[in-house]
């Protein structure tokens, strides 16, 4: 099976995707890629029988499953959703997708708030480091790197998606644990003054922390950015680097900005000392 696109201002579908329990019902029936009876899917989904068909019925209406018999002799009827990937398409000029847009991420929101807010706090360890994190901030990009930003979240979804395959083929797929994990990045009208940069870490792995957060620094340049950077921490002038390396005067300065800014550095002492940590 293929992708299908649905138009976000398709009637009824919205209130259907704002609907999370239908929604979650309709992905074991995506994830299954085969039939089932309401029976199978209310057992599957820890639902009611009544609850399980009216989701089945509401998600038929809009197209999102297809119904059929189940077998010739049961007469029973199974539910299949006749798609690999759901595609919500929508209109930037149109106002009624551009409400209905807000609707959904809206409710995508008070629903991943709701399971954040009712997780335990645990800060479970494992041999890599602690397990949760968090974090919120806002910040000025160049639109090149606001486009590798995303594209690393991009990478970090498929990531998820292939690793959730994994657990969930694994043979210890009784091990695994769950996970809520929310991803947004949003252009700002205008800028928002720079929210104070803290990190929170447990005190048990507080120096494996530090280490991870000086580490992951020197982590975001890239193999030509560290080489320059080294140069420049280790006092090199600029047209030095730049004959060096076969590369402009321009080229160096340019990327010199560029690693400060990654860095988080304002100064050659503050790059050498920032290098020397990571």
């Amino acid at each position: 099976m293929e992708s299908r696109s649905f138009s976000i201002s398709s009637p009824g579908l919205v209130p259907v995707l704002r609907d999370i329990r239908t929604m979650q019902r309709w992905e074991i029936l995506r994830r299954a890629q085969r039939g089932y009876t309401m029976a199978r899917l209310a057992e599957e989904s820890h639902s009611s029988l009544e609850a399980t068909q009216d989701s089945l019925d509401r998600l038929e209406a809009v197209g999102l499953v297809v119904r059929r018999r189940a077998s010739s002799r049961s007469g029973r009827v199974a539910y299949r959703a006749p798609m690999e990937r759901l595609i919500i398409v929508f209109d930037r000029a149109s106002e009624m997708d551009r409400t209905l847009m807000r609707s959904m991420e809206g409710g995508m929101r008070e629903y991943s708030r709701s399971v954040i807010d009712g997780a335990e706090p645990m800060y479970r360890t494992s041999p890599q480091g602690s397990i949760a994190i968090h974090g919120v901030t806002s910040v000025l990009l160049l639109e090149e790197d606001a486009c590798a930003v995303r594209d690393a979240f991009r990478g970090a979804y498929a990531l998820l998606v292939e690793a959730e395959r994994r657990a969930r083929e694994s043979t210890a797929s009784a091990q695994a644990r769950g996970y809520h994990v929310t991803m947004e990045m949003r252009e700002l009208n205008e800028p928002e003054r720079p929210m104070a940069e803290i990190f929170m870490v447990e005190q048990s792995i507080a120096d494996e922390n530090r280490l991870v957060l000086c580490r992951a620094a020197s982590m975001l340049l890239s193999p030509r950015e560290l080489l320059v950077a080294k140069a420049l921490g280790e006092g090199r002038s600029r047209p030095q680097i730049a004959r060096d390396l076969g590369l402009s005067a321009h080229t160096i300065v340019t990327m010199s900005k560029r690693i400060y800014r990654k860095l988080g550095v304002h100064s050659r002492a503050e790059l050498s000392t920032r290098l020397t940590a990571a």
